[in-house]
């Protein structure tokens, strides 16, 4: 019987319905015994401590008055009542008030029943995420999970991306983004060097731009250029932060002190067990760094060409391509030593690293062989990047130990996609052509891919 109880007041009309239903019993048997002069009287508060518990306060309120006109029509001698008096009337006032008050308790009762049922699913979201990142052997998995639950805790949600640091924690990278399509997002890495709004995900308080108006300056809120508003937070191993959680929303205002509240605890609960995975990833991913110049191996850097021309696709950007030669190296290696040829590899690597762009990636292409990748970048854009490592390696005296030295250049050839290239192997193919043009034309200089009246095919080493 209980449970055919609970199931018939489940929804909000069946209990309307009750309620209205025990009105009009309890006025029935009011009017049957008498009246204003029923011993049953009464029962007709009834329905409206019964609406209290159960129903709203518009519903309430509506019961009341009904009941209240009720008890005043009782009266009239055209329902056969003796008509009018002083004790009807407070009666029936009394059943408004009691109406109203009961209105507004239920009112306070209801809002605090679905703000309860609200912070336990809020609760209930925030352990499962921390479960499903914890049991997580796959990074990819974690960020999906982590958007498809930001979906969840906030319905007016319009997108939500990831951004995650790089390797020379400069800029952050995009690494998941779920309610945007491709081609409406207008960047992918921000530097870390620049405060967006007066924020940065260093700062442990997360940002949140009600209304996107007048901001239009700011990158990173132009993420999404359909967001109305805009919320970001800091994702953080303890003190350390390693990546932000962006979130557009398609109205104005849609976060209140709570939901902010909630997203701060959603990065925190997130954040160790994230920064765990990721680290996972990254002892994986040992077996992709040249052991000696600490660069990128040939292996990544097949892999992250193959990523990057995937997105230079999809975003239908520019990808350049560079690849480098240490001229006459062999010449040090025989005049003093294979141990004097790798310190001065080693020292080249470093400068390569200090003179390429936050978003290029270098590798180690094999032997005095070196390649970058420039995402998002053209031909013309990514020769002056050779250039100024052509420069930087000119102009330096390395160190070969035991108080030896040597000058030392490099040669560089430049293509880009899809203007010298529509896939990999031709990318690479026509880099290599302009390198070899660049060796033949004198070396210590920087050759791009376009400039080559005709592709020129290496001869020998």
């Amino acid at each position: 019987m209980n449970l055919w109880y609970n199931r018939l007041l489940k929804t909000e009309g069946a209990a309307n319905l009750l309620a209205l239903a025990t009105a009009a019993l309890a006025v029935s048997i009011v009017r049957l015994t008498g009246g204003s002069a029923s011993p049953y009287l009464p029962l007709l508060f009834l329905p409206v401590i019964f609406a209290t518990i159960r129903c709203r306060f518009r519903f309430v309120l509506m019961l009341g008055l009904l009941l209240g006109a009720v008890c005043l029509l009782m009266e009239t001698p055209f329902l056969g009542g003796k008509g009018l008096e002083m004790e009807e009337a407070v009666r029936a006032g009394t059943l408004i008030v009691i109406a109203l008050a009961g209105g507004l308790y239920a009112r306070q009762v209801n809002r605090e029943r679905v703000s309860l049922q609200s912070s336990v699913a809020e609760k209930e979201e925030l352990l499962n995420i921390s479960q499903i990142i914890n049991s997580s052997d796959k990074l990819d998995y974690a960020l999906d999970s982590i958007l498809l639950t930001l979906h969840k805790l906030y319905p007016g949600l319009q997108s939500a991306a990831i951004f995650l640091t790089g390797e020379a924690q400069r800029s952050m990278q995009m690494m998941a983004v779920m309610g945007a399509a491709p081609d409406d997002l207008k960047f992918e890495r921000f530097s870390l060097r620049t405060r967006h709004a007066g924020w940065s995900p260093h700062d442990s308080t997360p940002l949140y731009i009600p209304d996107v108006k007048g901001h239009s300056h700011v990158r990173l809120l132009n993420l999404d250029p359909r967001a109305r508003a805009v919320a970001c937070v800091s994702l953080r191993s303890l003190k350390v932060p390693f990546g932000m959680l962006y979130l557009s929303f398609k109205t104005e205002q849609p976060l209140d002190e709570a939901k902010l509240r909630l997203l701060r605890q959603f990065a925190d609960r997130i954040g160790f067990p994230l920064y765990k995975l990721r680290l996972q990833e990254g002892l994986q991913d040992l077996a992709f760094t040249d052991e000696m110049t600490r660069l990128y191996n040939f292996r990544f850097f097949r892999r992250s060409l193959e990523d990057e021309l995937k997105r230079s696709t999809r975003y239908n950007r520019p990808l350049a391509m560079i690849l480098m030669d240490l001229d006459d190296f062999k010449t040090v290696n025989d005049r003093y030593g294979h141990e004097a040829g790798n310190r001065l590899l080693i020292q080249v690597a470093e400068l390569l690293r200090r003179s390429i762009r936050e978003a290029d990636l270098a590798a180690r292409y094999g032997g005095e062989e070196f390649v970058i990748v420039c995402p998002e970048t053209s031909a013309a854009e990514a020769t002056v990047v050779a250039e100024r490592v052509r420069a930087a390696v000119a102009e330096t005296r390395f160190d070969l130990g035991n108080g030896l030295s040597c000058a030392m250049t490099v040669s560089a050839g430049v293509s880009d996609f899809p203007g010298d290239a529509s896939d990999e192997n031709t990318l690479i193919q026509t880099a290599d052509n302009a390198l070899y043009e660049a060796k033949r034309a004198g070396k210590n200089r920087v050759v791009p891919a376009s400039s080559l009246i005709s592709p020129a095919m290496p001869e020998g080493g």
